[in-house]
């Protein structure tokens, strides 16, 4: 594996942990703000551990068929969509 390929995955996966990381303890806050219910709140910040469990062993067959700044640069952009 190539450095600059190894350092575009780290820094991607440390972007978009930091982003989870912070934004998913907001989301909880906003909806009880808003008036969900606990199970609710619990459940939308379940979906996210649950979709990295799902993608996790998709993430090296992605990145051998596209390459890895390929593969890193489509994930961005679906998952930037997800949030849309």
């Amino acid at each position: 594996m190539h450095w600059r390929s190894l350092a575009a995955a780290i820094a991607t996966i440390s972007a978009v942990g930091a982003a989870i990381g912070l934004g998913i303890p907001l989301l909880s806050v906003l909806l009880e703000s808003r008036g969900h219910s606990a199970s609710l709140i619990g459940a939308n910040t379940a979906v996210a551990g649950l979709a990295s469990i799902v993608a996790a062993p998709l993430a090296a067959p992605i990145a051998a068929r596209l390459g890895v700044v390929k593969a890193i640069f489509l994930m961005l952009v679906i998952g930037s969509g997800a949030f849309l």
